[in-house]
C-alpha cells in the first residue's frame, strides 16, 4: 500500500511529485490518507461512496453516499422518519452536546442558532413567505422500543400575519404529546403582538382558555366547570388586592369561613 504521510513538525519531511492531471487513487479497503506519524489518524474510503475520518484509529465522522455528515458513528440513524443531512451521535452528555461559543471583546452579541425559510426553491433566490408558513421547529423524540418515529413535544415558529419587505411578524407555539398519542397538540402560543395564550389559538374574552395580554391584562374563559381558582394555603388574610397607581384601594380577604 502506498501511503501519503503529512507530518506537522514545523518543517517539511518530504514531498511526492505527481504529473499534471494525475490522480491519487485511494480506492481499496486498506488504502488511506495518513495524517500522523503512527498511522492511526486517517481519511479513507473503506466503504464504496463513503468517506471515513479517523483519529487514534477510531471512526469519528463519516460522509455517506447521499452527502449526509455523521459525527460519532459511521451510520445515519432515522429519527422522525427523517434521515438528516447532519447528525451528531454519542453515548453520554459530553458526546451528544453541541456548543456555540462566541468570544467577542468589543460586542454584546452572542452566538446564534438560525432557522431560515424561503418559498423559493433556488438557493440564493428570494420569494416571500406567507402567513402561517412554518419558519422552523424543534422536536424532541424518544425511543418507544421500536423506533424513534414519535416525538414528545415541539416548539415551532410561524409567520403570524402577512409579511412584507423588512416586516416578518412571527409567533411561537409550544406543543406536547398526550399519553397514548403519537404527535403533539398545541398547548400554548406567543403571538407577534406579545400576547401569551394557553389552551386557545385565537384572541378574545369569549374564546375558552387563558390569555395574558402584553402589558398585563389577564383573561380566563371556560365553557364548563370552575374558570378561576384562588387558594390561600396559609393563615387568614387577603386573597386579592386591588391597587391604583401602586396604592391599595381594596381587597378580598378570607377569615375562617368568611370571605369579605
Amino acid at each position: 500500500t502506498n501511503n501519503i504521510y503529512v507530518i506537522h513538525q514545523a518543517k517539511a519531511v518530504g514531498t511526492i511529485d505527481l504529473p499534471e492531471g494525475a490522480l491519487v487513487d485511494l480506492n481499496g479497503g486498506s488504502d488511506k490518507l495518513v495524517l500522523d506519524a503512527d498511522g492511526d489518524t486517517t481519511i479513507s474510503a473503506d466503504t464504496d461512496d463513503q468517506i471515513d475520518f479517523k483519529t487514534g484509529g477510531t471512526d469519528r465522522a463519516t460522509i455517506d453516499a447521499s452527502g449526509r455528515f455523521v459525527i460519532g458513528s459511521t451510520t445515519n440513524v432515522n429519527a422522525g422518519n427523517t434521515t438528516p443531512r447532519f447528525q451528531l451521535q454519542g453515548t453520554d452528555y459530553a458526546t451528544t452536546s453541541l456548543s456555540l461559543l462566541g468570544q467577542r471583546a468589543t460586542s454584546a452579541s452572542g452566538a446564534t442558532l438560525a432557522f431560515a425559510r424561503s418559498r423559493n426553491a433556488t438557493f440564493g433566490s428570494n420569494t416571500i413567505v406567507q402567513e402561517n408558513d412554518e419558519l422552523g421547529k424543534i422536536r424532541f423524540f424518544g425511543d418507544d422500543g421500536n423506533d424513534l418515529t414519535n416525538y414528545g413535544a415541539e416548539i415551532g415558529c410561524y409567520v403570524d400575519a402577512a409579511p412584507g419587505s423588512d416586516d416578518m411578524p412571527g409567533r411561537l407555539t409550544f406543543g406536547t404529546t398526550a399519553d397514548g398519542a403519537t404527535s403533539s397538540t398545541e398547548r400554548m402560543r406567543l403571538v407577534s403582538g406579545g400576547n401569551l395564550m394557553h389552551g386557545k389559538t385565537s384572541s378574545g374574552s369569549s374564546v375558552q382558555g387563558i390569555e395574558l395580554e402584553f402589558g398585563g391584562a389577564l383573561t380566563v374563559a371556560r365553557t364548563d366547570n370552575l374558570p378561576f381558582l384562588i387558594n390561600r394555603l396559609g393563615n387568614d388574610g387577603d386573597l386579592i388586592s386591588f391597587r391604583h397607581a401602586g396604592t391599595s384601594e381594596g381587597s378580598v380577604a378570607v377569615s375562617g369561613n368568611t370571605v369579605s
